[in-house]
């Protein structure tokens, strides 16, 4: 059961990667280095939180929006679907009712948040999952001072996450 639900989050994640990719924004997830990693949960989340059904759930942690679980599940898994092909492994599953508007929404609002903040890679996604994250529990014109507070080291992007705001409101 946990290798359908993480390889329904695999296939967003490459549908959305290669999006993202054709809108000039590149995204590497996986597992084999810290920013890798950070990609893959900040993506998962922000799908989720634009409906993508992906079923994982999420808490605080240091860098934002966590799961343990499709940490688990990415260790599990992800070397597995590369090892041997995505397209052996996955078979059928790709064509699947993949909320493709959902995945094109997060694409555009992702490539809109880079070209207004010139911000990217995993600074540019962790940047997004926090605000939209923190905007669950503060109302929106305080959240980018909540961020700040969180995560000092955002604090000298404060006119970008404003924009980032400005950005979100438009969409969720």
């Amino acid at each position: 059961m946990r290798l359908l639900k993480f390889i329904k989050a695999y296939v967003a994640l490459k549908e959305l990667t290669k999006q993202l990719e054709e809108r000039g924004v590149n995204l590497e997830f996986g597992i084999e280095n810290f920013e890798q990693r950070l990609i893959l949960q900040k993506l998962v989340y922000i799908l989720q939180e634009f409906g993508v059904p992906l079923n994982y759930s999420f808490n605080w942690y240091m860098h934002g929006p966590y799961s343990p679980e499709l940490t688990s599940d990415a260790f599990s898994y992800l070397s597995i679907l590369q090892e041997h092909g995505d397209n052996r492994v996955l078979g059928d599953l790709e064509a699947s009712d993949l909320p493709r508007e959902e995945i094109n929404e997060v694409a555009k609002v992702i490539e809109k948040i880079k070209s207004e903040t010139g911000m990217y890679g995993g600074y540019l996604v962790e940047a997004i999952a926090t605000l939209i994250y923190i905007r669950k529990y503060v109302d929106r014109e305080n959240a980018v001072q909540h961020v700040i507070k969180l995560k000092p080291k955002f604090s000298k992007y404060e006119e970008k996450l404003e924009k980032m705001n400005s950005v979100l409101e438009n969409y969720i």
